[in-house]
């Protein structure tokens, strides 16, 4: 229902107003120096989503992040919830059982690593376990990841060179992003955040 009174602005979208009316304005410099204009930054979140959504990616579906804090991080939250899904950001730092235990959890349908990540016998093995999850790299080749190909997708080769994914309309008691604890004490616990 988008002219529903409880509908709140996509934080998939929240750069596009600016990337509309100043797109050459630097939006993003990373610890590297790399930098990203607004416009070029909301054409790879638009991108990304829409590779996502031809992989059937929908509202409410929970799409797990294991990445290192950076751009492609950013690009992997925005575009999942542009598309209306619920991002799970998950640190790369958890042991193989925490990292099943969050995927379990938070019923994950993919799980989006970053490029030229690797991780250790253990957690590549849980990836790759996680029978109801496809994970999905952005854009290197997954020999690279280190990871079991069987169930890794590259991204790349789904993405569109057109930008049409428009933000989905949400309300804000739709969750915005579904973190988790580190688990320190025990088990890690979820703490959804609202969209309003």
């Amino acid at each position: 229902m988008p002219n529903d009174p409880g509908d709140v602005r996509n934080f998939g979208a929240v750069f596009d107003e600016t990337a509309r009316v100043e797109p050459t304005r630097i939006a993003i410099i990373d610890t590297s120096g790399r930098t990203l204009s607004y416009g070029d930054f909301a054409v790879r979140v638009a991108r990304t989503a829409n590779a996502l959504d031809s992989m059937g990616v929908s509202e409410r579906d929970r799409v797990a992040l294991l990445y290192q804090n950076g751009v492609d991080y950013l690009v992997a939250t925005l575009a999942v919830a542009r598309v209306g899904a619920v991002p799970v950001p998950v640190t790369p730092k958890l042991s193989a059982e925490k990292l099943r235990f969050v995927l379990d959890d938070c019923g994950a349908r993919l799980m989006l690593v970053a490029d030229r990540q690797t991780f250790s016998g253990s957690v590549a093995s849980a990836i790759t376990q996680a029978d109801s999850v496809t994970t999905v790299a952005l854009h290197t080749r997954t020999t690279a990841l280190y990871l079991d190909n069987t169930n890794v997708v590259l991204l790349r080769d789904r993405i569109d060179d057109m930008v049409s994914h428009g933000p989905a309309v949400v309300s804000a008691s739709d969750p915005a992003v579904q973190p988790y604890t580190s688990g320190s004490t025990g088990r890690p616990r979820p703490s959804s955040r609202g969209s309003g």
